[in-house]
């Protein structure tokens, strides 16, 4: 299943990023796509908690942003882009377009 792969994956990098921070747990997390994408906030909620769940972590909430679209940048990697169709970090030209299912962790809250 496609977005569970997805919620696995989400779920290493927050999972590293709360190491990182010395932090007990994930609170909530925010997480960009294209406005393009397919992906709700409750097929991901859904597919985090049960991910979760098979991997013994406390569940988090998730705010999902769907504005603008995203693209990788050959210097930034996945971004947000800009109006003018440049990286939404560093302004370069060339992005190549993300996949719609492409996900961006923006955020994360930890206790």
């Amino acid at each position: 299943m496609h977005e569970h792969s997805m919620a696995d994956h989400v779920l290493e990098v927050v999972d590293r990023r709360r190491r990182e921070a010395s932090a007990s747990r994930v609170i909530s997390i925010t997480l960009q796509v294209s406005e393009l994408s397919a992906i709700t906030a409750e097929s991901l909620q859904m597919m985090l908690d049960h991910a979760a769940e098979e991997q013994g972590v406390p569940s988090f909430s998730v705010i999902l942003v769907c504005d603008g679209l995203l693209g990788y940048c050959p210097t930034c990697g996945l971004v947000p882009v800009s109006d003018d169709l440049a990286c939404g970090k560093c302004g370069k030209g060339g992005l190549r377009p993300a996949a719609d299912d492409a996900l961006l962790l923006l955020e994360c809250e930890f206790e």
